[in-house]
């Protein structure tokens, strides 16, 4: 069914042409399109609907095209990974303490399709040229697919073959991209090497002093943005000329030339030097951007940028020192090679000769690393397609709403020759591609699908901690290592010792430490890696939805209308890696605002578990049959949290069964609220004799039940107290490993495995002890995100991620609630 049409006003709107009520309107309906004129007073509608669409009127004339149907497109993604490995290869020698964003120069080819109504806004600019924009109905049922497109070239070999040449992705396996060498100068400040290097270049110390100090304050996208751009002077000055509008506040100045730029080079704007900067600062997309807060985080970074830009002779040093780093690479200069070496072993003689390169490496490099770099490269596909289809979902979801509840799709600029006027009727068709492979006749210029497609794939891959005993036994055993896979585009590849034990808690706690043990470096502060949970269930749409339901709204998410036939829904989220860093500066008992901290530590962390458990907890229909079981769970859900300041008491006192009393009190104002989707679920179901254990009109008899047998609250509320006293546990463990890390790395890695084994364990001893069902599997690892977000501070507005992903057989619907 085609939407209804659309006023002037709301087409006057959405196009900026002078619509009103004076202008005619004719319609014509062929086969499944429906078209409808709009002309200028001094033209008629029905005679300019027989016009081909490149000969409107220009600025007197508007087309609205109806269709129902399929556009679809190929596309090759430029694919990045956030490259995460922390390990111990030489003693006290980390490497690969920090991410970096390893730049694979190669693309995932892949053919896009979108299903479902939409119209094409179609008119000619005071230019001449012909412009289109793509829009389709808010409640409109859209499918996005993104899939492998048919390859007529024969399946490759099903054994890994290993890389051909030492790409980026190999040499971040050794710890020699060109930005850790970046790195490595800086730490090497006032050395015999920074000397060396600055007389080589033509610098001066304090040069190369001020240009590191620069890019200690950067955080390591923008670090990754600017080396990039780096490559070349004119890459720099590119950045210069944009963004001067934009450091001094002129926001529309800022978006009038970023239109331009947009409209010469479409949507290849958004992977040149400017565009990806951009992406990385803002980090969402342009229809955002004029908000409060991310044009006050663009301005301040654009500002931080011209700081350096305006110095002639730091801009010229960063290139330079690009350019040096890619020689001393080609050459592979001693720095390249000792680092090769401390992961692959002694090189041979003829790669350690002074007239060697960089080429003669891959062959030295160890059989492990060329293994699992092919399995990776295998499984990136899959993965790139994955999140490219979420990208999608999401930017359609969130798009500013329009007129008459039409959201945007694409807007389109064509040439006013033969070539454009060619590519202009393939896409009304709904063939998209000549935006992708033309020479400039066809630009995608702007909407949420043009933000989309200029954004490069980047996949977290996080490798597992390894120490130098470790290193030295199981690298091997990484070559068949289990790769695991998120819905979002996150790979981890895991020991097959931890794949066994299925300890996936270690592994979030090895990552939590690991950015508690880096970030006494004086560095970039990291936020491409992300401490993740996914939460994934099948949704029937009956009585076990309501505890689901309550708990995105707490995140902010909408509650979806979910369709009848069953779908699976993930909820995903995800706080930055760098934020674990507050775990070290938790108050100690002696401090000023220990008290403070860790009564809003635990009155939020109380909260955050009474909307998890019954969503982990009442997952069945089965449930609802023993309310014996289920009532003292709801009646903790309604409850409210509690501190003593007093006597200093972080939740209810478990052991005082006057506490337990007053906890199960406290939950009249708002057990109503909780038991009215229950039971109206259950009533509808046909369950009818259930739901009346369920009935709001018995809240105050449950509470008194719940009062009269209390163990079961009094177990769920001494949960609160174990939950909190694992947050001091592991404050104290990440204060420790803070401290030994500036005197004994060495140590300090040692200490970081241990910790991770010991926070694990406590972890899922607590769990079983009281949480003795599995459905309670994934609260250990929900409950250290959400700490290191209270005590850093961080909320949806300001880096946590939360997004709601809906699947079923007729398609996907993403939802996103993030800064």
């Amino acid at each position: 069914m085609l939407p209804t049409d659309l006023s002037a006003t709301e087409l006057a709107r959405m196009t900026g042409l002078a619509i009103d009520a004076t202008w005619n309107c004719a319609t014509r309906i062929t086969g499944s399109t429906r078209v409808v004129q709009w002309t200028a007073p001094q033209f008629c509608a029905e005679e300019i609907l027989a016009v081909a669409p490149s000969v409107l009127p220009v600025l007197g004339a508007l087309r609205v095209e109806w269709r129902i149907g399929e556009v679809s497109w190929n596309e090759n993604w430029p694919l990045a990974f956030d490259f995460h490995w922390l390990r111990e290869i030489t003693r006290g020698f980390p490497l690969g303490t920090r991410p970096v964003r390893v730049r694979c120069n190669c693309d995932i080819p892949s053919t896009v399709r979108l299903k479902g109504p939409w119209a094409s806004l179609i008119w000619r600019d005071q230019e001449g040229r012909t412009r289109v924009l793509a829009v389709r109905g808010q409640d409109a049922n859209w499918r996005v697919e993104v899939a492998a497109p048919v390859d007529p070239v024969p399946m490759a070999p099903t054994r890994p073959v290993a890389p051909t040449r030492m790409d980026e992705l190999m040499r971040a396996f050794t710890g020699s991209t060109s930005v850790e060498w970046l790195r490595g100068l800086f730490a090497d400040s006032c050395s015999l090497r920074w000397k060396e290097l600055a007389e080589r270049i033509g610098a001066r110390p304090d040069q190369l002093d001020d240009l590191s100090t620069y890019f200690r304050a950067l955080t390591t996208t923008e670090e990754d943005a600017i080396w990039r751009a780096s490559e070349s002077a004119d890459g720099l000055a590119k950045l210069q000329q944009l963004l001067g509008a934009l450091a001094a506040g002129e926001l529309e100045t800022f978006q009038e030339r970023l239109r331009e730029d947009l409209e010469r080079q479409g949507v290849s704007f958004w992977r040149g030097v400017t565009g990806e900067w951009l992406n990385a600062v803002a980090g969402e997309a342009p229809a955002s951007w004029s908000s409060a807060e991310t044009a006050a985080r663009l301005e301040a970074s654009a500002r931080r940028l011209l700081s350096l830009l305006i110095r002639d002779d730091l801009a010229s040093l960063l290139v330079l020192l690009r350019a040096q780093a890619e020689q001393e690479w080609a050459s592979l200069a001693p720095w390249y090679r000792r680092r090769i070496e401390e992961s692959c072993g002694a090189l041979s003689e003829t790669t350690r000769s002074e007239t060697a390169s960089s080429g003669n490496v891959l062959e030295e490099v160890s059989l492990w690393m060329k293994k699992l770099h092919q399995r990776l490269h295998l499984q990136a596909a899959d993965a790139a397609r994955t999140n490219a289809r979420n990208a999608l979902s999401a930017a359609f979801a969130s798009s500013v709403k329009g007129c008459d509840g039409m959201l945007p799709l694409a807007e389109f600029l064509f040439d006013a020759t033969a070539q454009g006027d060619a590519a202009l009727e393939r896409i009304l068709d709904g063939d998209w591609r000549p935006c992708f492979d033309s020479e400039g006749a066809a630009k995608l210029i702007g909407g949420p699908i043009c933000e989309t497609l200029g954004r490069r794939i980047s996949l977290e891959l996080l490798l597992p901690f390894l120490s130098k005993k470790a290193w030295t036994l199981a690298r091997q055993g990484l070559s068949d290592a289990e790769i695991r896979q998120t819905g979002n585009g996150q790979l981890s590849v895991r020991r097959m010792d931890e794949v066994e034990a299925r300890n996936s808690s270690r592994e979030d706690a090895a990552l939590l430490l690991s950015a508690v043990f880096t970030s006494r470096l004086e560095a970039p502060a990291d936020d491409m890696i992300h401490m993740v949970h996914e939460d994934r269930r099948s949704l029937q749409g009956n009585e076990c939805d309501a505890s689901w339901h309550r708990l995105i709204r707490a995140y902010g998410l909408p509650s979806p209308q979910l369709p009848s036939t069953p779908c699976e829904a993930t909820l995903r989220i995800e706080v930055p890696w760098n934020w674990s860093e507050a775990w070290c500066n938790a108050p100690l008992k002696r401090d000023a605002g220990y008290l403070d901290k860790f009564m809003q530590l635990s009155l939020t962390m109380q909260e955050m578990t009474r909307h998890w458990l019954p969503a982990l907890c009442l997952t069945s229909p089965a449930r609802f049959d023993a309310p014996n079981n289920v009532l003292p769970l709801l009646v903790y859900a309604a409850s409210q949290a509690c501190v003593e300041r007093k006597q200093a008491e972080f939740g209810y006192a478990t052991m005082s069964p006057n506490m337990v009393q007053r906890a199960a009190a406290s939950a009249t104002a708002r057990l109503p609220e909780i038991l009215a989707p229950l039971y109206q679920s259950l009533q509808a179901s046909g369950r009818t004799r259930t739901a009346e254990f369920y009935s709001p009109d018995r809240a105050k008899l449950i509470i008194s039940a719940v009062q009269r047998q209390p163990k079961a609250l009094a177990t769920l509320l001494a949960g609160d107290t174990f939950l909190l006293e694992y947050c001091f546990q592991i404050a104290g463990m990440c204060r420790e490993l803070r401290a030994v890390a500036g005197r004994n790395p060495a140590q300090a890695l040692k200490k970081l495995g241990q910790f991770s084994d010991e926070i694990a364990k406590a972890c899922q001893r607590g769990m079983r002890k009281i949480y003795p069902d599995e459905s309670y599997r994934g609260l250990g690892t929900i409950y250290l995100l959400e700490a290191t977000r209270v005590l850093a501070g961080g909320s949806i507005q300001s880096g946590l991620r939360a997004s709601l992903t809906l699947e079923t057989s007729t398609g996907m619907r993403r939802y996103e609630a993030a800064a």
